[in-house]
């Protein structure tokens, strides 16, 4: 069962020489699926010296959890001072009434208009047409000539045209949104709470603005398939089999081969948004070193050389629509092993903050999330940032699986040294990794 644990901190010090006030401050650490009772034996034991001196320092008590004990029940009360009855996220899933067919409670996908939704394509040609017509007349006075000007209307005119069939054939009408189905009014967002820095509070996406706020969006975000993770596992063993039936929440390709070099694909985004089948993809090319000791990745622009039991660094992967339309995220890769079969693990592909799809945000506001990454180098976007499905279905082996958690919760522990010496009056920093 989940149980919640907050420490909160609530500090004034430093030095009173001058009469300058100090401000107050909150710090709000929260750890997802810590149980109050291991706490206590663990604080018992003296293996928790921090979380025993702030105990010392003010107050400690066990937090009642909700009904139902899950993430984004629990926080979502956490964030609001809700129960479930008034915030109106009871569990992980909900079922559509028309069909019953469950989906994500914590949020549901809607559209919104890209640009000017259906009527982009006139409206695009006919700004094309008009800048040729002002280019033209402008011309046609200089030179006093109005010749010129009907050259121009009729360049306009094809450039026009082109304009037209062009946003027809790549600019979609509609993109993919989000809607948070989280109500009530997180305390971040009151006055005496700001200015105020949230990270990674689940339940926060899309995410909401609120003044002086600044907001790294948690649970709800995707990975860019657009799932809540989806890992991929690459193997030339054609007896592996994921475990527990776990196919759907893994990308399995099959390698035709343990030798040599072959080419397959990284699956990217859905194509629906875009009128394409299945998914957009990236090329992959992988070599088996004739030692049969490493394995050369690869991937886009990008090239990587792994021996066994090695990770990458983070890769950057395009996913290209068409010519005026690209996606890009970024991932990690392992080799579990070259022989005697390739098996070969693709982390989750995590968007990059530097290069987002017009209107979608992973911050608030929606540059904090790339001041982060210029900040602490790349980081996981993914709300679940901790990928259980690959040690369930077998394709990610616990000593990799716990490297890559104690990665995760590296990078999010420098994040949050360095906003604690920020001293804004309200930091909530939220830790997944314990759960």
């Amino acid at each position: 069962m989940k149980v919640l644990l907050a420490a909160i901190a609530l500090a004034s010090v430093g030095c009173r020489l001058a009469a300058a006030p100090v401000t107050p401050r909150v710090v709000v650490l929260g750890f997802d699926g810590v149980d109050a009772g291991i706490v206590e034996q663990m604080l018992a034991a003296g293996q928790l010296p921090n979380l025993a001196a702030l105990k010392a320092r003010g107050g400690y008590t066990p937090l009642l959890p909700t009904v139902p004990a899950q993430t984004p029940v629990s926080w979502a009360t956490f964030s609001t001072g809700l129960d479930p009855g008034g915030h109106e996220i009871f569990d992980f899933l909900k079922r559509d009434p028309a069909d019953l067919v469950p989906t994500f409670a914590v949020a549901e996908e809607t559209t919104a208009p890209v640009l000017f939704g259906r009527a982009n394509g006139f409206v695009l040609a006919g700004a094309a047409l008009l800048i040729f017509l002002a280019a033209g007349a402008v011309a046609a006075r200089w030179a006093r000539r109005r010749v010129v000007l009907a050259v121009f209307a009729a360049l306009g005119l094809g450039a026009a045209g082109s304009v037209f069939a062009g946003v027809r054939a790549w600019l979609p009408s509609e993109r993919p949104a989000v809607r948070n189905n989280r109500l009530g009014k997180t305390f971040w967002s009151e006055e005496g709470a700001r200015p105020a820095t949230v990270i990674r509070m689940p339940v926060t996406f899309p995410p909401e603005s609120f003044p002086e706020g600044r907001l790294l969006s948690g649970l709800g975000v995707p990975d860019l398939s657009g799932r809540i993770g989806k890992p991929a596992y690459y193997t030339s063993d054609p007896f592996f089999t994921p475990r527990e039936g776990n196919d759907f929440s893994i990308e399995l390709v099959r390698l035709e081969s343990n030798t040599g070099r072959q080419v397959t694909k990284i699956a990217g985004p859905p194509g629906k948004p875009f009128g394409r089948e299945g998914t957009i993809d990236c090329a992959l090319a992988l070599t088996v070193s004739p030692a049969r000791d490493r394995l050369t990745i690869e991937a886009g622009a990008e090239k990587r050389d792994l021996a066994p039991g090695e990770w990458s660094d983070w890769v950057s992967l395009t996913f290209r629509v068409n010519p005026i339309i690209s996606v890009h995220g970024y991932a990690r890769f392992r080799l579990q092993s070259v022989s005697p079969e390739i098996g070969l693990y693709l982390s989750p592909i995590q968007f990059d903050p530097a290069r987002l799809p017009p209107g979608f945000a992973l911050s608030s506001p929606s540059g904090f999330a790339r001041e982060l990454l210029e900040r602490f180098g790349r980081y996981k976007t993914m709300g679940w940032a901790i990928d259980t499905w690959s040690i369930q279905s077998g394709t990610l082996p616990e000593d990799a699986f716990l490297q890559d958690v104690a990665w995760t919760a590296a990078q999010e522990r420098r994040m949050l040294a360095a906003l604690l010496r920020e001293r804004r009056r309200l930091l909530v920093h939220y830790f997944e990794f314990p759960d």
